[in-house]
This record gives C-alpha cells, sequence and structure tokens, in this order.
C-alpha cells in the first residue's frame, strides 16, 4: 500500500494512502483512506485534466479490514462516463483523493489502460467486416491460465497473425461468460494482449486474471455490428457457454452466416477419455451447432470424417465440411536455432541427464500411465544408470488420481520421472531442444500439436498409429499402438539404445521434413470463408437449420441433460430449431411465442425421392387464460393459410401446403399470428402468446402416414 505526501493546505501532518486497482463492469475500484481516521475521503476521476466524476470512499472491503485498514469502509467504485471515455480512450485518466494527489495504480490497471487506449479510437472502418472471429471462450480461458496448451494455443497463434495484419475485414467479437449479445474488442487491444501473453509482458501472474478482466470487460465495448451476409466465426470451444449455441441461432436467422471450428469429437465417440462433467454440454451444445453451422472447418482429415460420420448417425445432411490441418510449429515464427545450447537453460540444468519429453495435458486420454508402466520396465531391463529420464510437461487434467498414487508410491520411479506443469513458451522450446526424443502415445487426438512441435525441433515423435497423428507426424515419426505396452516398450526401446537409428531419422527431418507454418494456417481458414461466402454474395438462401422427414413427429420441450451419443440420437435437441423466429427458448413444458408472432421452418429430408406435392403440418398448442377465443393464422411460404379460434384450452392447429425451396432444398416455412396478446398476470413478465408443445408433418396424399401422424399426436397429447 503506498502513503500519499500530505497536502499542504491539510490541517496539521496527515497522511492518505490508497490505490486504483481495476477496471470492471465500466467502473473504476479502487481504495482510499486518511491514515488514523474513519471518516471517508473524496475521490475525484479525471480525464485528460478534466474532472468527470467524485464519490466518497466509504464501501465496505473485507480485504481491508483484514489488512487493517480502518474499518475496512474505504472503498470506491466511479463509473466512467457511459461505460466509456467520451472520445473512447483511456491514456489520460488520474484518479486522486481532494485535496492530496493522485493515487498509484496497480501494474495490470496501468498496462490495461495502455492497451484500452491503443484501440479505443473509432475506427474508419468500422462496419466493413465481412468476418467476425468470436473469442469469448479464449478471453474467458486467459482469466485464469497464463500458458497455453491445445485449442488456446490453436487461438493464440491464429490471432496473433490476424490481429496483427492491416486488413479491416476481419474483427473481434466476444459475449460475457453469463450471455448477452455480442461486443467488439479492436484488433489493436487483441495484439497487445496476445504480445504481454507471450513476450515479457510487464503484468506479474499474480495480477493477469485482473488485467484481463479488465480487457474483456463488455461494459467498455460497443455493441458488435455484425450484419447479415457476414460470418461469425467460432475459433474456440463453443460448448464453454450455455448460451452460445442459441445466440448463434439467433444470428442466422437474422441472415448472418455461422462457422465454428471443430477440434474433435472425443465426447461424442469416446466419453470414458473426458471429463465427466463436460460430456453432456458438449453433447447438447453441438448438437445445437452442428445445425446451425453453415461452415465447419476441422483441424484434421481425421476429425472431418468424424463430423461427417456424426451426421450419417443423427439423420440429418451435412453442412460444408472443409479440413484445414494445423501448423507444426510451436508458436508463431519459432524455429530451431542454429547451434543453440541445448544445456544454457536453467530448466534443463534442473533435469541434470539425458531424459525424454512427452508433451500433454496430464490426462487419462494421453494415456502417461502407459508410458509410466513402460519406463518401470526398463528401468527393470537395464537399470537407472542407463534409461534416461522421462519428463511430462502438462498441467493436471482429470481422471489421473491413479497415475499421481503410483509416482508417489514409488517416489517417480525412484526420480526418473519429472512432472513440470504450466510450462511456458521457452521452457518448452529448452525441453524440445534438450531431449533425446518425445513420446506421445495419446489415446485419440484431433490433431496432436506436440507431434508436430517435436518435428519443428528437429526431434523424432513416438506416437500413437491412432486417429490424427499420422496425419500430423506423416513419415518422420515412429508410431506405436496405445493399448498394447508389449508394442510401446518394444519401439522405444529401439530408439533408446540404437543412436545410429534415431540419427537416421533425425536427418530426415533435418533434410526432408517441411513444416506448416501458422501463417499458411490462417491462410487457408479464410480461404475456406471466402470460398463458402462467395457462394452468397448475390444473398442467396439458406436451407433451414433442420430437416425432417415426412411423417415425423417432434416434441418441442426442453431435454434434462443428455446421457450419451445414444442418448442425443434419441432425444435430439436440435429439433427445437424448428421454431425459427419469434420463440423464448423452449422449457419443460413446450416453446412459448415470444409475442404475436412466430415461425416454424423446417427442411424435407426425403431420401433422395421428389417432395411430396402437398403436405399436411400440424402443431399442437395450448392457450393461455388471456388469449381466450383468440384467433390464430398459419400462414405458409406458398400462400397457404388457415385461421382458428382458440375456443378450447388446447388445439391442433393444421396446415395442407405445398413444399418450398429454401437454399435449393424443399422446405416448409409457416409464419404464426396471434390477433391479440393480452399481458399475463404476475410474476410472468415475458411476453407470452401461445405454447407450442408438438409439431408434425405428413405427406398430404398418404393416408397411413396421416393416420399414424394424429394416432401419435393424441397419444402425447394426453401424456
Amino acid at each position: 500500500m503506498n502513503d500519499l505526501p500530505s497536502p499542504s493546505d491539510a490541517e496539521g501532518p496527515a497522511l492518505f494512502e490508497g490505490f486504483a486497482d481495476r477496471i470492471r463492469d465500466g467502473a473504476l475500484i479502487g481504495w482510499a483512506r486518511r491514515v488514523g481516521s474513519l471518516e471517508p475521503v473524496t475521490v475525484h476521476l479525471h480525464l485528460h485534466g478534466e474532472r468527470v466524476a467524485s464519490v466518497l470512499a466509504d464501501r465496505y472491503r473485507d480485504d481491508l479490514e483484514a489488512a487493517g485498514k480502518g474499518q475496512g469502509r474505504h472503498g470506491f467504485e466511479i463509473r466512467l462516463p457511459d461505460g466509456r471515455p467520451p472520445d473512447g480512450r483511456l491514456d489520460g485518466l488520474r484518479v486522486a483523493i481532494a485535496g492530496a494527489g493522485d493515487l498509484p495504480m496497480s501494474a495490470p490497471l496501468r498496462c490495461a489502460i495502455d492497451d484500452l487506449s491503443v484501440g479505443a479510437a473509432a475506427d474508419p472502418a468500422a462496419g466493413t467486416a465481412a468476418v467476425w472471429l468470436d473469442l469469448s471462450e479464449f478471453l474467458f480461458y486467459l482469466r485464469t491460465h497464463k500458458t497455453l496448451s491445445g485449442i488456446q494455443r490453436v487461438q493464440c497463434e491464429i490471432v496473433r497473425i490476424v490481429a496483427g495484419a492491416t486488413s479491416s475485414r476481419v474483427r473481434f467479437c466476444m459475449t460475457p461468460p453469463e450471455g448477452g449479445e455480442y461486443v467488439e474488442v479492436p484488433a489493436a487491444v487483441v495484439g497487445r494482449l496476445v504480445d504481454r501473453l507471450t513476450g515479457n509482458a510487464p503484468v506479474p501472474l499474480a495480477d493477469w486474471g485482473a488485467y484481463v478482466g479488465m480487457i474483456a470487460d463488455p461494459a467498455r465495448r460497443a455493441k458488435a455490428a455484425i450484419a447479415p451476409g457476414q460470418m461469425l466465426f467460432v475459433l474456440g470451444a463453443f460448448w464453454v457457454f450455455p448460451h452460445t449455441p442459441t445466440l448463434l441461432a439467433v444470428l442466422r436467422g437474422r441472415g448472418v452466416h455461422i462457422g465454428v471450428c471443430v477440434y474433435d469429437l472425443i465426447p461424442v465417440y469416446h466419453p470414458e477419455y473426458c471429463d465427466p462433467g463436460m460430456v453432456g454440454g458438449f453433447l447438447s451444445a453441438f448438437s445445437t451447432v452442428s445445425q446451425v453451422a453453415d461452415l465447419i472447418l476441422t483441424i484434421s482429415h481425421h476429425t472431418a470424417d468424424d463430423v461427417e460420420r456424426f451426421y450419417r448417425r443423427i439423420g440429418q445432411p451435412p453442412k460444408t465440411i472443409r479440413p484445414v490441418p494445423l501448423a507444426h510449429e510451436l508458436g508463431n515464427g519459432s524455429a530451431v536455432a542454429p547451434g543453440a545450447a541445448a544445456g544454457s537453460s536453467p530448466l534443463l540444468r534442473l533435469i541434470g541427464g539425458p531424459f525424454v519429453l512427452c508433451v500433454g495435458t496430464i490426462e487419462i486420454r494421453k494415456n502417461h500411465g502407459y508410458l509410466l508402466a513402460i519406463w518401470q520396465e526398463l528401468l527393470r531391463r537395464h537399470g537407472p544408470e542407463a534409461v534416461p529420464k522421462l519428463v511430462l510437461a502438462g498441467r493436471r487434467g482429470w481422471r489421473v488420481e491413479g497415475l499421481y498414487d503410483a509416482l508417489e508410491t514409488t517416489r517417480s520411479l525412484d526420480r526418473h520421472v519429472l512432472l513440470i506443469g504450466d510450462a511456458d513458451d521457452d521452457d518448452l522450446e529448452a525441453l524440445y531442444r534438450g531431449s533425446l526424443f518425445t513420446v506421445f502415445p495419446s489415446l485419440y487426438e484431433g490433431w496432436g500439436l506436440p507431434v508436430g512441435e517435436s518435428l519443428m525441433h528437429g526431434k523424432l515423435c513416438i506416437t500413437s498409429r491412432s486417429s490424427a497423428m499420422p496425419e500430423v507426424g506423416g513419415e518422420f515419426a515412429a508410431y506405436l499402438d496405445p493399448r498394447d505396452q508389449a508394442d510401446g516398450l518394444r519401439t522405444i526401446e529401439a530408439f533408446l539404445f540404437d543412436d545410429a537409428r534415431r540419427a537416421r531419422m533425425e536427418e530426415a527431418i533435418r533434410t526432408r521434413f517441411v513444416p506448416r507454418r501458422w501463417s499458411e494456417v490462417v491462410n487457408n481458414v479464410f480461404l475456406e470463408i471466402q470460398a463458402y461466402l462467395a457462394g452468397y454474395r448475390d444473398g442467396g438462401e439458406r436451407p433451414p437449420p433442420v430437416s425432417l422427414k415426412p411423417g415425423a413427429v417432434v416434441r418441442l420441450r426442453r431435454l434434462d441433460r443428455l446421457n450419451g451419443f445414444d442418448d442425443m440420437v434419441r432425444r435430439p435437441p436440435f429439433l427445437q430449431l424448428i421454431c425459427a423466429q419469434g420463440w423464448h427458448p423452449s422449457d419443460g413444458a413446450g416453446a412459448w411465442m415470444d409475442g404475436p408472432n412466430a415461425l416454424l421452418s423446417f427442411g424435407l429430408d426425403t431420401a433422395g425421392r421428389p417432395a411430396p406435392a402437398r403436405l399436411r403440418v400440424h402443431l399442437h398448442v395450448v392457450r393461455p387464460s388471456w388469449a381466450r377465443d383468440a384467433a390464430v393464422t398459419m400462414t405458409s411460404a406458398c400462400g397457404a393459410s388457415a385461421t382458428t379460434v382458440l375456443e378450447d384450452d388446447e388445439t391442433m392447429l393444421s396446415l395442407d401446403c405445398a413444399p418450398v425451396a429454401m437454399g435449393g432444398t424443399p422446405a416448409v416455412r409457416i409464419a404464426i399470428a396471434l390477433d391479440r396478446l393480452a399481458a399475463p398476470p404476475p410474476p410472468e413478465t415475458r411476453r407470452l402468446g401461445l405454447l407450442a408443445r408438438t409439431v408434425a408433418v405428413a405427406d398430404a396424399e398418404d393416408a397411413l402416414q396421416r393416420l399414424d401422424v394424429v394416432e401419435k399426436l393424441l397419444f402425447l397429447m394426453r401424456a
């Protein structure tokens, strides 16, 4: 805590102290007091030499009381004007105690003010974006982490290049974790953030979360002007925030193209490798995202095949799926420094001898227990003097309690196994450079970054011959069966004790391996996006996100948490997307109209046969008490219309209509209009029209199918 000198006009010797801590939710937060006094002091906020706000520092903070700062009632919170300074800049910000002097600022606050000022001024190219990159999950992750792996590593490298480009056609946006509309994050701010993340940034690790929180404060951001015809591309983990799939569906309904990056479908096909808490959430999110996405980019051909298999299993037409393989380099521009001294790193001196490296989060899928068993056998066969150490570089993940118990019981195989958590890029560079070779026996990967990073550093990687890893390593890696320890032991043992064999592989890497750079990945990503958007330059219509077979009956209520892929196939959440516009999110009863007008829309899956000339669409609705005797009209895009007076509490609405073409696909599009809208009784505050419970479609010329559909509907109405 810093003391401020007493002012010359104060009565007697007076000492003041305080701190400007951070910006949160559009307000500056800190504390200030006069030493030895419980009376609150006044704090002024100045911008560019002008006083813009004043408050009493009288808020209680338990951290102040714990630190002995009076009774803790010396905190303050000053709202920034309209959440943003008038000219969008903060570099002229000062906070002062009345009659005393300026308050010192925390290191993350100073950095945030610098970075926010760089990107805050009005952008002359605003509104010209063709592509918006959603960084919500990336920025959320960085609030609690400063080292990168996996998905966040990929985002960082792509963002670094895009933020450094001069094009205004790509812009960045985010939503807060609790939900809300997208706000723009200026490219200059994103670029500064990434530089501080990977460089020698003057933001201590302890203050990193506070700094990112200020950078990513949505209250300081303008609404992202995402317009029809543009693309919103979700670069990160779309399943982290529950609101993301619904928000994407809303934007697609407004004419925005939706793109997503799919890294893997491990929670779908191999839930046993995942944290049990995330499987249901991933399935629910991907069920919807897979249908609202217009363009899906995958990080490998293997993952593209998995996505296509997913669509076949759920019985929906696939979207545009394009593989864009990832890079081999650790970071943008990283490479093996010629003649670099492997022993120059303190980390390598700490290891103190030859070692084999395994990079990756310590989790069950990465198969570290497999390596531990192999090293135990190597030590038994050859003795500790002949066997190099095994270095595991990665933070602790999930379902590895047994591995850590074994390491504790054996004292890490008598210190032959070393764990290095949260290694930064400099650490990883040193580890790759100093290793004999690397091992990566993962059971399943969407790509396998450590395989490519090893090759990029001129080091052989012994990896699994499963999933996407052979795509990464090609002929320059050696392969093992990750489920056969005997095979793994033979392969690793051969390269440990045959220097000539290892040297031949390294020579092949040195002379023939052509690494893929992150700049190539970025170029390929945007070539695929541009190729997709080029097909809609004239404003062409897209197919509805969901297709139904004639004869289908769909309940519109929200589902409980899914219990695996088979459960998702039986109870697909994506069918709620039939409620295209003008609906509240479905609940346990069904989907409520958000006002008097709503839209139903779905494609027709005719299995390659011509679409029926005429369809009969049924909608089971519940009339709320305040809509008694209201009339509801269903109008198809083909022009057919039917009006029904709601005399009963529950009504089956029906409309015969012809399919219409949407994006080259036969489809049904029905507008629903209620002739009145009364306010529901308290405590309900939403605008509520009708409650839709079930929708069904049948070939109007197929009497048996029509009868079957009606029987199913009547059964559900009585259920």
